[in-house]
């Protein structure tokens, strides 16, 4: 998992971004995915490196559910829609930094 865009997208982030991601995937209007908040707080343990030898598919899937048998497409759905939110909190944070394209949108 350490080599997933996911992750790779998530090392980009500095301290302050990553508080502010978590705020943005809380957000009901976002997402209504509470499993992506706990892959967060997975993650968001081996942040900024994400170098950590517990960091693979399997160890994380079974954090995210203890009782179920590793299954590799549900994981995959809720990385995809994670990496989906992240790259939408990406797109609002550069349109807050470009106010006149912020307004000929408005």
């Amino acid at each position: 998992m350490n080599k997933s865009k996911l992750v790779r997208t998530l090392h980009i982030l500095n301290e302050a971004e990553m508080k502010e991601l978590l705020h943005f995937i809380q957000s009901s209007y976002f997402s209504r995915n509470s499993n992506i908040v706990k892959l967060y707080n997975i993650l968001k343990t081996h942040y900024p490196d994400f170098k950590s030898r517990s960091l693979t598919n399997e160890k994380v899937f079974k954090k995210l559910f203890p009782a179920r048998a590793y299954a590799h497409q549900q994981l995959l759905n809720l990385t995809s829609e994670f990496n989906r939110l992240l790259e939408k909190y990406l797109i609002i944070r550069q349109l807050e930094k470009e106010k006149m394209l912020e307004q000929k949108l408005l």
